[in-house]
Parts: structure tokens; C-alpha cells; sequence
């Protein structure tokens, strides 16, 4: 053992030594590290990673508390209602006035097509039926034989018949001007005051008993008064329930089903309803499921791949710890080590229980253990970070060195032993 100054200068991977003074490169040795990693070893801090759920609530944000995007001129999938448009009723009205296919009331509109008016129609203050001249309708106090009716335009008289005449149409003509005072029918005879005859054919054929007792069985239908079937009635109800637009009587119909589009007005009342509405009112589908506590629960539970910190875990991969871990009763298959438990890591320092103040190696299975002195690694009672018995090692002192206590027979106080000792180039 010798004591020495070191004029020159000895560097290390912890720092340098010059004339005696130590100088730490730690720093820069960790900044160029430092800069050669990625985020991806970095755990998140208060100045948080971008992720697009983050992105997209924050657009959401901005967005809601924006009135106005010079820059947006066109959103062709937008759906407004009407009375989110502030000149709604001006934009209409304008359209309509400048239309040539909207009927106005306040202007002379041409109808091309066939027109139903379910409802009722007035033309003007005219009085009668309705005739078209030229396609002009006028009102008309007579209906002509063309058209199904008489052509006259008075009321016929007690005892007036309509008598065809020569010009086509029909005259009010009294039935005593007929001529009729008797007449034969069949081996019938008598006079229109004097039936008897008559009614006694007639009894002979279907007497009045006979009438009245029968039913409709022995009856034929004709082809007015038709009898009653259920085919008949239900066709019947159909066409009147298809011309019918409106039944004050029914308040209900249960059972019936219709679409959104046969609803008038469906979609205003609709959203206002749905847009005032929440969750709490729609019940939980089995696919798509609210959030729960104990969803949550039950899905990381059954997981093979999220830790937990009430089982065990395997991490099958290179795990970084930056923040302080305390792994608790750690076992060696769980932690590579043989004689020792992590108790804290941090990204700074690592503690291995049960080894203090020694060095640590890793063995051939991987396992982490305590280093042997004087096995694993040379003790050296040396001041200076070399070693101990420089056998093959060139010693060079450049910078010059001083011996305390040397003597001219003796350079050094304690033992030197080499092949060649070179001291400022004289052997």
C-alpha cells in the first residue's frame, strides 16, 4: 500500500481525475442518453399524450362554444327543422309567389290535370246545376235530355205524364189525353176504376196468404234489392271506411301500426321529445350495455392480459418502472433472483433486500444474486479505480507521479512487482 499524487489525468465512464480533482461527466453522459430514448419509456406526467379521444373532445368543446366558421360554406348532410331558419316564412312565400305550378288564391290559376275537392266548392253566387259551354261553367235552370234530364224548366201538374215529342226532348202531357179508359191483359178485361177481375188472377197465381207466409228462401234475388252476405258487407265497409277521411267516433286504435313517414308533423314533435330525453329512458340492450362499475370489474377480472394487483401476474415481456415500485413478498419465480426480494425500484434507485453495500450479477438462468468478493470481481486495497496485481496491465504514469516515503534503494513504500516498470522512460 503507497500513497501518491496523480499529476496527469485518469478518465472513467463516472468522470475525471485531473491533478487530484475529480470531475463528474454523469450529466452529459445521461443528457446524450436521455435524448436517444422516446415517449414510449416515458410515463405520462401532468403534460399529457396525444390520443384521439382527447383530440376529439376537445374539437367538441371548441365546437360548442363556436357561432360562427367563416370557412364552412357547404354541409350537405346537415338536417335542420324549420324553425331553425330565422327567414323560413319569407323564403317560402317568395318561392311560392314565383311558382306557376302552386295554385294561389290571390291570382287566376290554371288546372291541367283532374282536380277532387273532397270538401265543399263555391263558384261565385251562382244558383242551379252547374253546365260547361266552351269550358265556361255557368249555372243553367234546366237540365238537357243530352245530359239526363228533361230539358224543361218547370214542374209538371197532378196527373202530368212525360211525353217524348218529335223534336227529341219531352212534354208535360195529362193522362186523360191518353186514351187509355179500358184495356186487355192477357184473357184480362176490365177498366183501371175495376180490378176485381185482376186481383182474382192475381190471387190465382200468389194469393196474400200464401205471400205473407213465405220467406226469402223461396224468393229470388233480383238484381236491385240484393240480399245480405258477408262478402257484401265487408266490401261494402271497406269502400265506405276508404272514402271516409275522418270517424269522430273512434278515440282508439291499439293496434294499429304505422310508420313515421304517414305521421304529419312526425319529425318537429319527435325531436323536441328525444332531444329532452336522456339515457335514464331507454332501457339497456344486451349488446350495446351501459357503463358499470361492475362491468368493468367482471371484463378486467376475467382478463389474461391486465395486471391486477390482487392475483398473480406474468409479464412475458420488458417492463419499465419509472415511478417507485414496491413489489411486496416477491418470490423468485416471479422475480428473477435467488437469495434476494425487490422491495422498492424507482428510475433512479434499485434496492435488493438482503444484499447491502455489495455488487450484483446475473447468473446463466437470468436470476439476479449478490457478487462474490474475490470470485466474481478482485479486491483491491489500491486508492486509485485500478487493479490490484497489474500482471499483464501496462501501468503508464505520463504525467509523472510522487512517492511518499521512498528511498534511493526503494521507490515505492510498499511491494512492486512487474516484468518491466517503466517510471518516465528509464527501466
Amino acid at each position: 500500500i503507497f500513497s501518491s499524487t496523480i499529476n496527469g489525468s485518469i478518465s472513467g465512464n463516472a468522470g475525471t481525475v485531473t491533478n487530484g480533482v475529480y470531475t463528474s461527466t454523469f450529466g452529459s453522459l445521461f443528457d446524450t442518453r436521455f435524448a436517444a430514448t422516446t415517449t414510449t419509456a416515458l410515463a405520462e406526467g401532468n403534460n399529457l399524450y396525444f390520443t384521439s379521444p382527447r383530440a376529439t373532445a376537445n374539437f367538441i368543446a371548441n365546437l360548442a362554444a363556436t357561432t360562427s366558421v367563416a370557412s364552412i360554406t357547404t354541409l350537405p348532410s346537415l338536417s335542420i327543422t324549420n324553425s331553425q331558419v330565422s327567414d323560413f316564412a319569407t323564403g317560402v312565400n317568395t318561392y311560392i309567389n314565383g311558382s306557376t305550378t302552386i295554385a294561389k288564391t290571390y291570382t287566376a290559376n290554371a288546372f291541367n290535370a283532374s282536380q277532387a275537392f273532397n270538401g265543399g266548392l263555391t263558384v261565385g253566387t251562382l244558383n242551379g246545376p252547374l253546365q260547361a259551354n266552351n269550358g265556361v261553367v255557368s249555372a243553367t235552370t234546366s237540365v238537357g235530355v243530352n245530359y239526363g234530364g228533361t230539358g224543361l224548366t218547370s214542374a209538371p201538374g197532378y196527373g202530368q205524364l212525360l211525353m217524348g215529342n218529335s223534336s227529341g226532348g219531352y212534354t208535360l202531357t195529362a193522362t186523360s189525353s191518353l186514351g187509355i179508359n179500358s184495356a186487355v191483359w192477357g184473357s184480362i178485361t176490365g177498366t183501371l176504376s175495376s180490378q176485381t177481375d185482376l186481383q182474382n188472377a192475381l190471387n190465382a197465381k200468389l194469393n196474400l196468404t200464401n205471400w205473407y207466409s213465405t220467406t226469402t228462401d223461396q224468393l229470388t234475388e233480383g238484381s236491385t234489392n240484393l240480399y245480405f252476405t258477408a262478402p257484401r258487407a265487408t266490401a261494402n265497409f271497406i269502400a265506405n271506411l276508404a272514402a271516409t277521411s275522418s270517424v269522430a267516433s273512434i278515440t282508439t286504435l291499439p293496434s294499429l301500426a304505422l310508420s313515421a313517414t304517414q305521421i304529419t308533423g312526425f319529425g318537429i314533435p319527435f325531436y323536441q321529445f328525444f332531444s329532452a330525453t336522456t339515457t335514464d329512458a331507454l332501457a339497456q340492450g344486451a349488446t350495446n350495455r351501459y357503463y358499470s362499475d361492475t362491468f368493468v370489474n367482471a371484463y378486467i377480472n376475467a382478463s389474461t392480459t391486465i395486471a391486477k394487483t390482487y392475483t398473480a401476474n406474468t409479464f412475458t415481456n420488458t417492463n419499465t418502472f419509472n415511478g417507485q415500485t414496491n413489489l411486496t413478498y416477491a418470490s423468485t419465480t416471479a422475480i428473477s433472483g435467488t437469495t434476494s426480494q425487490f422491495a422498492t425500484a424507482s428510475s433512479t434507485n434499485l434496492f435488493v433486500s438482503g444484499t447491502p453495500s455489495t455488487l450484483l450479477k446475473t447468473l446463466s438462468t437470468g436470476q439476479v444474486a449478490a457478487a462474490v468478493a474475490g470470485v466474481d470481481y478482485l479486491v483491491s486495497t489500491f486508492a486509485y479505480p485500478f487493479i490490484n496485481n497489474a500482471t499483464t496491465t501496462l501501468l503508464a504514469f505520463n504525467g509523472g507521479f510522487t512517492a511518499t516515503n521512498a528511498t534511493t534503494t526503494n521507490l515505492f513504500a510498499g511491494r512492486v512487482t512487474a516484468n518491466t516498470l517503466a517510471v518516465g522512460g528509464t527501466a
